[in-house]
């Protein structure tokens, strides 16, 4: 499965909800509102056979984006294409359970 780099205006950026991701939390207001493009990871796309772009990681940046600068501000983002539903989602889901928070001692350590 080939990758692709591309950077992307947030309003071409779909969400598919009803299969997969979690609504929009709170904590993206917080995002807009600290934002700092130095921390902003690129977002995991799917591309899709129409043509259209699928968010597989990355809402909570991609909403924190559109919510400050507007559906022309474009992130980085990694493409993956012709992907089925199934293999978003198991994607989604791996990439979503694997994250863990750093250890306390570990945050004062890079601090």
């Amino acid at each position: 499965m080939a990758k692709k780099y591309e950077m992307i205006p947030v309003g071409m950026m779909n969400c598919d909800y009803d299969a997969y991701q979690r609504p929009a939390q709170a904590r993206v207001k917080r995002i807009a509102r600290d934002w700092d493009d130095k921390l902003a990871n690129p977002v995991l796309l799917s591309k899709r056979k129409d043509g259209t772009y699928w968010v597989l990681d990355g809402n909570h940046t991609r909403l924190a984006a559109m919510m400050r600068f507007g559906p022309d501000y474009k992130l980085p983002c990694v493409i993956l294409e012709d992907l089925s539903l199934q293999q978003e989602a198991d994607i989604f889901t791996k990439r979503n359970s694997a994250q863990k928070k750093p250890r306390y001692n570990e945050m004062l350590k890079a601090s």
